[in-house]
Order: C-alpha cells, then sequence, then structure tokens
C-alpha cells in the first residue's frame, strides 16, 4: 500500500456550483477538463454535458469526473441532489456501480458514501503487472478514480478520503470474473 495514499491530510474535495463559496476543498463553477498536471477535471470527452447553477452540475448525458490518486482505498463521499428532482447513479472506474438510482426531490439534498480501491500496474520502479492491449486504456489501471454520473444526476460536491484500516479483497479468476 502506498504511504502517500494513507496520510490523513490527503484528502480531495470538490465543491460544483457556480456560486460555490466553500472553507474547503476546491470550488468548481465552471467545466474543466481532466488533467494529469492539474490532476483532476471532467474526463472522456464528457465535459459538455455537464450544467452548472448556483449550488450544483447537472447533465442530460452521463459525464465523468476523474481525479489522480495514487494507489489505496478511498472513502467517497457524494451530495447529490439540487434545485431540481434528480436521479442519481454512480459508477466508479470500469463500471464499478456504487451508487444506483437515488432520487431526489426539488430542493432535496443527501449524502451518499462507498469505498473504493484504486490501484495502479506497477509494484514498484522496476515491475508491473503485464496488462493486456484492451486493459491498457481501461480505466482500472491508469493511476485515477474515474466516477461516471448517470444522465439526470445533479451532483453538489465529491469528497475523497483515504481509508487505512479496512481489508481489501482481490478475486482471482478467468475471463468471467470481473471488478
Amino acid at each position: 500500500m502506498n504511504a502517500f495514499a494513507q496520510k490523513k491530510e490527503f484528502v480531495r474535495e470538490f465543491n460544483f456550483g457556480e456560486k460555490k463559496k466553500t472553507n474547503s476543498g476546491i470550488a468548481i463553477n465552471k467545466v474543466i477538463e481532466y488533467s494529469d498536471k492539474l490532476g483532476y477535471g471532467f474526463d472522456l470527452d464528457s465535459k459538455q454535458n455537464v450544467t452548472f447553477d448556483k449550488k450544483s452540475i447537472s447533465a442530460n448525458n452521463p459525464f465523468y469526473f476523474s481525479v489522480k490518486l495514487p494507489e489505496g482505498n478511498y472513502n467517497v463521499e457524494v451530495v447529490i441532489g439540487g434545485i431540481n428532482s434528480a436521479t442519481t447513479t454512480v459508477k466508479a472506474e470500469s463500471r464499478r456501480l456504487m451508487i444506483r438510482e437515488i432520487k431526489t426531490a426539488d430542493k432535496e439534498t443527501k449524502t451518499e458514501r462507498f469505498v473504493i480501491n484504486v490501484r495502479t500496474a506497477k509494484f514498484n520502479n522496476n515491475n508491473s503487472i503485464r496488462l493486456k492491449p484492451g486493459e491498457i486504456s481501461g480505466l482500472n489501471w491508469d493511476d485515477k478514480l474515474t466516477l461516471e454520473f448517470s444522465k439526470m444526476s445533479v451532483i453538489q460536491s465529491i469528497k475523497i478520503t483515504p481509508v487505512a484500516k479496512i481489508k481489501t479483497l482481490f478475486i482471482a479468476g478467468d475471463s468471467t470474473v470481473t471488478d
């Protein structure tokens, strides 16, 4: 486990909305495309799907938000809901279903939490997993956490905190075993 990933002070928090003021985290009040240099942003050519209001973002088509993170386990807290009613589904990495069709009424807010494992293909500077060509471009091995939000989602904030003391279960098998 990467020691950097487990430091308590390594918390990533993103607050969405045109007029969002925050005492903590990063205020996202416009579309920011993901870059390795910045380490976060809207990803996979989905930035055009996002609409901002005063306190949240929404979309009529799915969109992706990625955060560069070291390998490790993370608690992810997503605050959903906003001015209008919504139905929010969140998937992580390669379609791991984390939040399924949570409905919020007009002006209703809910906080949903889940734990996710982020992994890299590198063991150390000299050794790495031999990925198949189809895995190289996949979301599971790209040194970042990618969250997919379904169409009709309304998101106010995302908070990502390292989890040091949690067991990680790895499943081995043939091609029928998936995340």
